[in-house]
């Protein structure tokens, strides 16, 4: 792989999981529903030019939207303001693999063998383990939604498998048509206080909302589609467990934010158990290429 490509590899991971540092700025200036939809308004304008019907494949893309879009993006925002912390939610996040490993079992009756399973018990003992730590324990609520909303990502994941002759842009303009409206109706039915946050918002949360929009979007959906273009998934997905690490150290170093100890072994649990996922399937995916 050229230097170029692990640069722009390495920056789509700080895109991601500085994304986690921008949206708790963000969240202290506008409500997670409210930020959420500003957002996808702001990303449906770039990417109108990329906004096209695709025949056949609408109802798909549409079902893709609602559970990548609201549903996903909708929940961490929440589920992060309800933690409070940001590397509780990079850490939280790394539940999509297993997530969606686990949908595929009971919706498409795919098989699981030892390795995969182990990989998924670690992962969900280390949010287990995180849970019982005092800085997360009052927040249940919020591990739940934030569960939830790798449960969404795991639904989007499934049904993408079945989209054919899509591009990443096409797809993120239509995640953003759809969830924009939805987001917006949310927030004006469960929050409150929308003009007052906008004559209040200032350059910090302006350049907050810019960065979750160019940084993960952009930067990171465009940049990892570059990628899987031109190299195996085999040779990329090992990079992308760098994400999760970017965002603890973006909360520690940014927001000043403090790892206890047990939040350090739960997050370490996770990311052990979403390394063998991972890495078993890469073994598997080489082993049927020979």
């Amino acid at each position: 792989m050229p230097l170029s490509h692990i640069a722009l590899l390495l920056l789509v991971n700080l895109g991601w999981g500085g994304n986690f540092v921008a949206v708790k700025v963000g969240l202290a200036e506008m409500g997670p529903l409210f930020l959420s939809a500003f957002r996808f308004a702001i990303l449906l304008v770039i990417l109108l030019p990329w906004l096209r019907i695709k025949p056949g494949q609408m109802k798909g893309i549409f079902w893709i939207a609602l559970a990548g879009g609201p549903l996903h993006f909708g929940a961490i925002f929440t589920g992060l303001q309800m933690i409070g912390g940001a590397a509780s939610a990079a850490m939280l996040a790394q539940l999509g693999v297993p997530c969606t490993i686990l949908l595929a079992m009971i919706f498409l009756r795919e098989r699981v063998g030892p390795w995969r399973l182990l990989g998924m018990v670690l992962a969900f003992a280390g949010v287990a383990v995180m849970s019982f730590d005092p800085a997360v324990f009052e927040h249940l609520d919020g591990v739940a939604v934030m569960i939830l909303s790798q449960l969404a990502y795991g639904v989007a994941s499934i049904l993408m498998r079945r989209l054919k002759g899509v591009s990443v842009f096409e797809l993120q303009a239509w995640i953003a048509l759809v969830s924009a409206p939805f987001l917006f109706a949310a927030s004006f039915l469960f929050e409150s206080g929308h003009a007052q946050q906008l004559q209040d918002l200032s350059w910090t949360g302006i350049g907050a909302v810019a960065y979750t929009v160019v940084g993960a979007s952009i930067i990171g959906h465009g940049g990892i589609y570059f990628l899987y273009q031109r190299h195996p998934v085999s040779v990329i997905a090992p990079y992308l467990l760098l994400a999760p690490v970017f965002g603890v150290l973006g909360a520690v170093l940014v927001l000043g934010e403090v790892l206890t100890a047990r939040m350090v072994i739960g997050g370490l649990i996770i990311f052990a158990g979403v390394a063998i996922v991972t890495l078993r399937e890469l073994h598997r995916a080489r082993q049927a290429g020979m």
